[in-house]
């Protein structure tokens, strides 16, 4: 395995290595520029220009800018690539598992998610009866053992096929529990309901045979006996009285008479809604008339409770009191539907339960693994050594050949790996020497104060809030009318937080503190009291009644740690200019506008 991984990350070490200038022409797929002496070709081009600006066709202008802003990226890529950035242990471990998550998806037949939604999808509308018998055995048991357990329900289903009853055989060899209650019947079921190698024998057994399938649980046997359309879905209400723990208690109401007095009720004209929400033990429905969103078969309720839904022909009709192991009940049926409407958001979350099935997950990479294998069965090169590899062996194979047979991933790929080393050279560069770089940062700040002028004017300063308490007011207050509201906080924490008469209980503040700079709209009390907000208006919390502020109203910036973001984000900009424009006199920057043009 090891000297896989290796021979693997080999292969892919020089997947990735950029094509240099002056290698062979592809006529299909040529050579639109060359930056730093390494070629970009058309389809690299095109997939992140297509990726930026979707599929519409973009004016020259805007074309012209993107081949600029291009340009500039793969610039900063091959300062990266001078740096030694993709050689760092960092950089290729990240890439890897980049790369692993990337690579999945195309590890499988192309569609097989969406061929196994559409499968379940199609299966839903129909039910299997069938009943199983079951040799257990799992991924832990050895060969011989499966072996020999496949033998021996071999000779079962030939004697199945000669006429024994499957019934009697199920409850005296299968070793599921529950056979011997029910002789291995299943009743009906639909897609989803059983594991799928269990799930695709049952569907694609002829109805009135049998089968041989093994699942994770073991060998089963499967004797098909119907297949019918399905019911379709239900949606139902229902009134339910909580079924009695051992005997009644002296006084206490017997449910089955409970519910045989509801259903009097409700024959004699009552209300299902009220007398729903005044009866029924089900908390959970009962404020909503007992309804329950759209059920079908497949839905975790009691067979007898299911079955009484399904028996319920015309809406609005109301079945008799029956019982479950949860208690007694009475059902309304509210609607009835053949088929579910069409619901991207539906299919979406059925196709992720889809993917996450470890046995389709299996079938659908073994499906693939099936079709490498004829690849390299077809390739004269690999046919004798391939004959041999196991399935991971081939797997490996086909991953280390994904940069070359597929663009789309190539380019995926690609945009990982450029992506992660821009990440690093622009950090060094631009983004933290930004907001590192104090002195540059303030100078800047100092030479452009006029841009960051106010919209509307702003208060910095402090809004306090506290208890209707003299004492604690007028601690506060002295506090703040001799020290900057900044710096009045500070004093705060000394003077009054560790004043057990002034806060006797931490936990529990009796007063309450904000300071910045507050915009419009930031602080009801600011807005009416300093900033003069027309129609502003403040009402002080129960609690603490008693408000102050402090502080001053501004037009432009006091300082910069009043716009520092909006001041840091401008230096990135500066910074990236200047760095670009040194990185355009450091590369050379060849463009083949007769194949660019192509692309407008």
């Amino acid at each position: 395995m090891k000297k896989l991984i290796i021979g693997l990350a080999a292969m892919l070490a020089l997947a990735v290595q950029p094509e240099e200038a002056g290698a062979k022409t592809d006529k299909k797929d040529p050579v639109v520029m060359t930056i730093a002496g390494r070629d970009v070709k058309r389809s690299e081009f095109e997939y992140f220009y297509n990726k930026n600006n979707g599929q519409e066709v973009a004016e020259e202008k805007t074309f012209d800018e993107y081949v600029d802003l291009f340009v500039n990226y793969k610039l900063k890529v091959a300062e990266a690539y001078r740096q030694g950035v993709d050689t760092t242990k960092s950089y290729l471990d990240e890439l890897a598992g980049y790369r692993k998550q990337i690579a999945e998806p195309y590890l499988q037949i192309q569609g097989w998610p969406d061929s196994l939604l559409q499968q379940a999808k199609d299966r839903r509308k129909w039910e299997v009866k069938a009943s199983h018998l079951l040799l257990s055995c799992n991924e832990n048991t050895p060969e011989n053992i499966v072996d020999s357990l496949y033998g021996v329900i071999q000779g079962l289903q030939h004697e199945v096929e000669q006429g024994a009853s499957f019934d009697s055989l199920a409850r005296e060899y299968s070793q599921d529990p529950s056979a011997r209650q029910n002789a291995g019947d299943l009743g009906y079921f639909s897609s989803l309901q059983m594991v799928y190698p269990f799930e695709q024998a049952a569907f694609t057994t002829p109805v009135g045979h049998t089968s041989i399938v093994r699942s994770r649980f073991g060998w089963h046997l499967i004797k098909v006996f119907d297949k019918r359309e399905s019911e379709g879905d239900v949606l139902v209400a229902h009134i339910m009285k909580n079924a009695a723990r051992g005997p009644l208690p002296e006084g206490m109401p017997d449910p089955k008479q409970e519910i045989d007095s509801i259903y009097n009720v409700l024959m004699a004209g009552g209300d299902w809604d009220a007398v729903c929400a005044e009866t029924s033990d089900d908390a959970y429905t009962a404020p909503k008339g007992g309804a329950y969103p759209w059920i079908n078969r497949m839905a975790r309720f009691p067979k007898e409770w299911l079955d009484v839904c399904y028996e319920l022909k015309e809406k609005g009709e109301i079945s008799k009191p029956f019982e479950t192991q949860f208690g007694w009940h009475i059902v309304k049926l509210l609607d009835k539907r053949k088929e579910a409407p069409a619901d991207s958001a539906q299919d979406a979350k059925l196709k992720e339960q889809l993917a996450k099935d470890p046995e389709r997950v299996k079938e659908g990479q073994h499906a693939y693994i099936n079709q490498c294998r004829a690849r390299l069965a077809a390739n004269k090169k690999l046919r004798k050594q391939a004959a041999g590899w196991s399935d991971e062996q081939v797997l490996e194979w086909a991953d280390a050949q994904l940069e070359t047979e597929n663009a789309d991933f190539r380019n995926l790929y690609r945009e990982y790996h450029d992506g992660l080393m821009l990440f690093d050279v622009s950090s060094k560069a631009v983004w933290d020497k930004a907001s590192q770089d104090t002195v540059g940062l303030q100078k800047f700040f100092d030479e452009h104060r006029s841009n960051y002028a106010f919209d509307k004017p702003r208060f910095k300063g402090a809004f306090i809030e506290c208890a209707d308490d003299d004492a604690l007011y007028d601690k506060l207050k002295d506090i703040y009318d001799h020290n900057a509201p900044i710096a009045a906080s500070d004093v705060v924490r000394k003077e009054v937080l560790t004043d057990s008469i002034l806060t006797p209980n931490p936990k529990a503040p009796r007063f309450h503190i904000v300071n910045g700079l507050f915009s419009e709209g930031d602080n009801a009390c600011i807005d009416a009291e300093r900033l003069h907000v027309e129609g502003a208006t403040f009402t002080p919390k129960e609690k603490m009644p008693r408000v102050m502020t402090y502080g001053k109203v501004l037009t432009e910036p006091d300082e910069l740690a009043d716009v520092r973001g909006s001041v840091v984000a401008d230096y990135q900009t500066l910074l990236e200019e200047i760095w670009v424009e040194e990185l355009r006199k450091k590369f050379d920057v060849k463009i083949n506008w007769k194949e660019l043009n192509k692309l407008r």
